[in-house]
């Protein structure tokens, strides 16, 4: 499942707490950085005092939504509580993460769980968000962005399912906050190969931009449409970007897009992060992969060190306690608190910036943050 024992420095027999990883997609290529990022933060957690035991980590990997199935996960997630999990990690997309939420409504043992998702309904009194992205809020960072371009019509295109509708709703509302016109609107399929029509459509209405809203997979097809109908527009993307870091082959794909971001290299906290992490393991990965996962996991070590019982119940309980953590994930000054009815994790305007794909296609590099 991975390069190493992701437990090997836990003595068998020893004491420790489990922690359930639930990946929902598979991230072959930083699977491993994510991995290390959460053995190393909970590691810390244990030489610092804030855990008084090792966290054994439970991991159970399988593919959801889009492409595959929401059960599955759910599933997934099912037998890490079952196995005796006090916390989770993950799922990661905003689809699975709602089924889970269901799930758990109606089951009989609650567990808190930390999800990447980005959408505002996921959050639950188990259910804590460290959204990479926020569906409504990336909206107002593109639209700002195209703005301040001087530009003053936009296309939109989403996916048609939960996430892709909220980004649109948000983004109209951002549209017209900055002045910006709508001029198309078009839904598409998840996994929808083709969009040589779509973007035909597109180069018809002629506008001044092109936003995409969606998981990611038919924003590769649009752009070979684009490069096969020799038109390309400005074009901004919602953190379905950060697949160029997921799926290699996508840093070439996704060349042109402007996308959303979590990783910025004047964070003073995520650099540090990102040398220890180095000096740990050997290897180093300029995205936000690892300081996502890292602060997942050592806000979750916080919640176990607070919790008064290792149970469920008593980390969601500690949870609630993490207050003003400096965050590794975003841009200078973001902060990780939670609390009672605050499931939301990142506070600070600059936690989400944009990026876009360097020339030769091999790095990405800052575009902007929200105004100041």
């Amino acid at each position: 499942m991975t390069g190493r024992d992701i437990n090997g420095g836990i003595p068998a027999g020893s004491p420790s707490v489990k922690v359930g990883i639930c990946l929902d997609f598979p991230i072959v290529d930083v699977k491993q950085s994510f991995l290390d990022a959460c053995r190393l933060a909970f590691d810390e957690a244990l030489d610092n005092g804030i855990l008084d035991r090792p966290a054994r980590l439970i991991i159970r990997d399988v593919e959801g939504l889009p492409r595959g199935d929401a059960y599955d996960v759910v599933k997934a997630w099912q037998e890490l509580v079952d196995e005796g999990s006090v916390g989770i990690i993950g799922p990661m997309i905003s689809d699975n993460s709602l089924a889970v939420k269901e799930h758990m409504a109606s089951g009989p043992r609650k567990v808190s769980t930390i999800t990447w998702s980005g959408t505002d309904r996921q959050y639950d009194e188990y259910m804590f968000g460290f959204g990479n992205g926020s569906l409504p809020e990336e909206g107002y960072l593109i639209a700002e962005a195209i703005a301040d371009r001087g530009l003053k019509t936009v296309a939109v295109v989403f996916e048609r399912a939960a996430p892709g509708y909220e980004y649109a709703e948000f983004f109209t509302d951002a549209c017209r906050r900055e002045g910006l016109e709508i001029v198309h609107s078009e839904g598409v399929g998840q996994t929808d190969r083709d969009l040589t029509k779509t973007v035909a459509r597109l180069q018809a209405r002629n506008p001044d931009a092109v936003a995409y809203f969606g998981f990611g997979l038919p924003g590769i097809e649009m752009n070979s449409a684009f490069i096969a109908a020799d038109y390309s527009p400005p074009r901004y993307m919602c953190t379905a970007f950060i697949n160029c870091y997921v799926v290699p082959q996508w840093m070439k794909g996704l060349q042109g897009w402007i996308g959303v971001d979590q990783y910025d290299e004047e964070n003073r906290v995520g650099q540090a992060m990102q040398e220890r992490f180095e000096k740990r393991w050997g290897y180093r990965q300029e995205n936000c992969i690892p300081t996502l996962a890292f602060d997942c996991a050592d806000a979750m070590a916080r919640g176990i060190g607070f919790a008064q019982t290792l149970t469920p119940l008593g980390v969601m309980k500690g949870l609630e306690k993490v207050k003003a953590v400096p965050s590794a994930t975003g841009g200078p000054g973001t902060r990780i608190s939670l609390g009672q009815y605050n499931r939301r994790a990142w506070h600070g305007v600059n936690y989400l910036v944009l990026r876009e794909i360097n020339e030769d296609a091999s790095a990405t590099r800052l575009v902007a943050r929200f105004r100041s």
